[in-house]
């Protein structure tokens, strides 16, 4: 895919790609973006409606407040940018690099981020409401407050997740791992967490039952004394 570059005389400030001039609260319906380097740069404020970033470096970029949905994002690097209160319903995110990224507030209702790398993100208060999360990486992952109504999280690491105050209402969560979690104040109700390992420091909502959930104890099941002292006898021998 042939992208053209054109740049702006030398006092100026911004950069004019495919017919989109990359500067903060532009405006770039259906821009072609695709497999370009944007890293660093501010578009804080844009519309980027169903723009395409395929494949692009957008490493560290300001896309705060930017509105993005169905935009294609599939495969880019957003490693550290900056998606505070960004707009992104329906967009594309299927494995996308999201680590260390900023999506406090962020508007992802319908989001496809199957695959992608959320790993030490700050998803704080997030809408991801119906999002596809199936194979994310979200480890460390800041997920306190945040909305996931109705979210695919199958098969979804969250082992020592910050859940506090997460709406978990009828999301899957099944066959996966809650282990260390900490899910005080969230809001389970009709979730599916059939299969998913928790231990004795996961964190529940008072009067929450795992076993009646369909979940697993993952803790080590302590010898009784009696079989303790014969084996450690069998090793005395040995």
């Amino acid at each position: 895919m042939h992208v053209c570059f054109f740049y702006l005389p030398f006092n100026a400030k911004a950069i004019v790609i495919n017919g989109c001039t990359i500067e903060p609260n532009t405006t770039c319906y259906g821009a072609n973006l695709s497999g370009t380097y944007l890293g660093f740069l501010d578009l804080s404020g844009s519309v980027l409606s169903d723009a395409s970033f395929q494949s692009a470096d957008l490493r560290n970029v300001n896309l705060s407040d930017a509105t993005l949905s169905d935009a294609d994002l599939s495969f880019a690097n957003l490693s550290n940018a900056n998606l505070s209160s960004a707009f992104m319903r329906d967009a594309n995110l299927f494995f996308a690099n999201l680590s260390g990224a900023d999506l406090s507030y962020a508007y992802l209702s319908g989001a496809d981020l199957s695959g992608a790398d959320l790993s030490d993100a700050d998803l704080y208060s997030a809408d991801m409401y119906g999002a596809n999360l199936i194979g994310a990486d979200l480890l460390g992952a800041n997920l306190n407050s945040v909305d996931l109504f109705e979210a695919n999280l199958f098969e979804v690491d969250l082992s020592n997740a910050d859940l506090r105050f997460a709406g978990l209402r009828d999301a899957n969560l099944s066959n996966g791992d809650l282990t260390n979690a900490n899910l005080l104040y969230a809001n389970l109700s009709d979730a599916n967490l059939t299969g998913t390992l928790y231990n004795d420091q996961t964190i529940f909502p008072t009067s929450f039952d795992p076993i009646a959930e369909g979940m697993i104890n993952a803790s080590p099941v302590p010898l009784p004394a009696g079989i303790y002292l014969f084996l450690s006898g069998l090793v005395g021998l040995g």
